[in-house]
Order: C-alpha cells, then sequence, then structure tokens
C-alpha cells in the first residue's frame, strides 16, 4: 500500500507521515528531503522558493517511485506539498487500487486561534530553512487554496478545526477501520460479470428476508432484471463503476448525473454478499460523494423487504425516507394503467441526501 500525504504548509504532513512509520512500519519519503537532495548536488537550478516549478520538477519521479513500489508490491509513505490537485489522472486502476491519498488543511478559526502555536511547532520533526515571512492571512490563502483545489478534483480534504491531536488519531482509526476501496470505470468485458454479481447480491438479500434457497442457481426470476441493469447502464448521463477492494471487484455502482440541476441519482449500488458487513457499501458511497462533489441533492430507491439497504442509506449514509412506492401511491415510472396489476414486491422507498 501507498499512503500519500500532502495539505498546505504548516498543517503537520511531516509529523503524520513520522506517526504511520511508527503505528505502520512502513518506509518513509519525504518530498522536502528528494527536493533538497536534487538541489544541494546541484541537478537542479530551481530553489526552495520555486514552489510551482518545483512540482512540476519532482512530481514525475515521484510518480514512477509510487509505480515500481505498487508494482514490487511494497508499502511506502510519500509525504510532501509537490503533489498535483489533478494528480489521479497519472495513475491507472491498477496503481489506484494500491494509494491512500490523505490530505491535510487548517480552517480559518484554527489558524487565527493557534498561530503563534503554529509557528513555535514548526520544525517539531524538520528544520525549516526559509520560513519566516508567513502571516495569518498568507497562512489562511494556503490552506484555501488547497482546499478548493482538491475538492475541485474530488478529493476528500481533512479539516483542522479544533484539536490537531484528535484529527491526526482520527485519520490513522479511520485508516485501520476503512477498507482500501476504489472506484474503477466499468468495462465491456466486464459488463456479463457486473450484471450477474448485481443480480446475485439482489437475489441474496431477498433469500435473507423470506428465506429462500441460498444459492445463485436457482430457477426462477431475478429480483432485478437483466433489462432493469442494462437500461441503467446505458441511460442518458449514467457512469457506472465497480467497486474494487484492494484491487479486487466486489461491487458496483451505476449514477445518473444532472450537473446543470447539481442532482444525482443512485441507480444502483450493491456488493458481494460474500464481502458483506466490512464497511464496502459506506466506503464506496463515500467514493462518489468525493467524486461528485458538485451535487447538493442525491436521490435512491430501494426495495420495501430490503432491511439491510434501509438500514445503509438511513443510518450510515445520512438519506431520509421521502416517499413510499405503493399502489395507493405509485412511483413515476409506473403507468396509471399498469397499477392494477401493482403487488406488494413492487413497493419502493425513495430516499434522498442533501448534501451540506
Amino acid at each position: 500500500m501507498i499512503i500519500l500525504i500532502t495539505g498546505a504548509s504548516h498543517t503537520g504532513k511531516t509529523l503524520l507521515a513520522q506517526r504511520m512509520l511508527e503505528e505502520y512500519k512502513y518506509p518513509y519519503l519525504s518530498i522536502d528531503h528528494l527536493k533538497m537532495g536534487l538541489i544541494r548536488s546541484g541537478n537542479t537550478t530551481l530553489t526552495p522558493l520555486d514552489d510551482d516549478a518545483l512540482t512540476e520538477y519532482l512530481w514525475p519521479i515521484v510518480r514512477e517511485i509510487i509505480k515500481t513500489a505498487i508494482e514490487n508490491k511494497q508499502n511506502l509513505i510519500v509525504e510532501g506539498c509537490y503533489i498535483p490537485f489533478d494528480w489521479r489522472k497519472d495513475f491507472d486502476e491498477r496503481y489506484l487500487s494500491s494509494i491512500r491519498f490523505i490530505c491535510l488543511a487548517m480552517t480559518d478559526a484554527y489558524i487565527e486561534a493557534h498561530f503563534d502555536g503554529i509557528r513555535h511547532h514548526a520544525s517539531d520533526i524538520e528544520t525549516r530553512q526559509c520560513d519566516t515571512d508567513y502571516s495569518t492571512e498568507s497562512l489562511k490563502a494556503d490552506n484555501h487554496l488547497y482546499i478548493d483545489a482538491f475538492t475541485r478534483n474530488g478529493e476528500h480534504v481533512t479539516l483542522i478545526d479544533t484539536d490537531y491531536k484528535q484529527t491526526i488519531r482520527t485519520i490513522i482509526e479511520a485508516m485501520d477501520a476503512q477498507p482500501n476501496i476504489t472506484l474503477a470505470p466499468l468495462q465491456p468485458d466486464d459488463r456479463e460479470r457486473f450484471v450477474l454479481d448485481n443480480q446475485w447480491a439482489f437475489k441474496y438479500g431477498a433469500q435473507q428476508e423470506f428465506g429462500l434457497r441460498d444459492t445463485r442457481t436457482e430457477e426462477g426470476e431475478e429480483v432485478i432484471s437483466r433489462t432493469t441493469i442494462e437500461n441503467s447502464i446505458n441511460g442518458e448521463n449514467a457512469e457506472a463503476y465497480r467497486i474494487l477492494l484492494d484491487g479486487e471487484k466486489v461491487g458496483g455502482v451505476v449514477l445518473r448525473i444532472d450537473r446543470e440541476k447539481a442532482f444525482g441519482e443512485l441507480e444502483l449500488l450493491f456488493v458481494c454478499p460474500e464481502v458483506h458487513s466490512k464497511g464496502i457499501g459506506q466506503a464506496a458511497w463515500k467514493a462518489v460523494e468525493a467524486m461528485h462533489p458538485e451535487i447538493k441533492v442525491w436521490e435512491t430507491i430501494t426495495p420495501y423487504f430490503e432491511k439491510r439497504n434501509i438500514h445503509f442509506y438511513v443510518n450510515r449514509c445520512g438519506f431520509h425516507i421521502v416517499e413510499f412506492w405503493n399502489k395507493y401511491h405509485h412511483g413515476p415510472a409506473i403507468p396509471d394503467e399498469e397499477v392494477g396489476n401493482w403487488s406488494e414486491d413492487d413497493e419502493m422507498f425513495v430516499f434522498r441526501k442533501v448534501m451540506g
């Protein structure tokens, strides 16, 4: 695994990397050390003040170090500020599935309340050579830059707002508890397996609720039809992804995105029953939210009998139930003339999440 740590100046990136080195015993690469080695050895004419140029110079080197470590199945902590905001574009999924990304930034309130302490602890881990001319305003500006730019690129930014030490502890605890989940665009040669895995996940839910025989080869109708799944994948503004756990396919997601209205529909989300109860679904949903920070309202539906899903959307993901589709109040996709054929199996809950 690669733990990639970045963030604004003075946010404690180096301290976090040191704590993770102690926690996981992973080797640690400081991009600042690499920078100074190249500068002091005369391999570049750049100076420590040439931030943008240093990013262009250093990132291709760091990028290939990361790839080499992943290809050799080696763990590595990489820390520094010379990481492009769109760094993900330089890796395909076989690399991304092995990278955990952490970005630190401080809120304005924290900077104002702790500015003297920030200066005092600036050299706790490394001695800073060029660090005497910053102010509260320059520090705020630097943090806003990281927050805005990484958020625009779909990344989660960990905000330091009150207790710095607790923030660091929380990050490490989350690393221990959070599965290594990534989303990879669905590939044409994987569509058939995607459909079958989705049908099995839905059938398994019905079997758990109604006590049917637990086998994916059982004869009879599927809980979700192939047509429904394929229509979702092929729909207008649809985005289909595989959920990967440490690079292995363990589920899938289909979204419908309306950027003009800042509205998103979660058409499908499934996790293979073999890996249930590992936090995979919640981690996948967090990845969806991070991927689409422009979406202000999300909606989805789920069958009335799927207690696991109802618990998941309401208690884990922060959705609220806003409608119950039944023969007295049918969904917009059901024509009036077909309501007479409605059965309990068609009943659905509608969930909505308004982003803060």
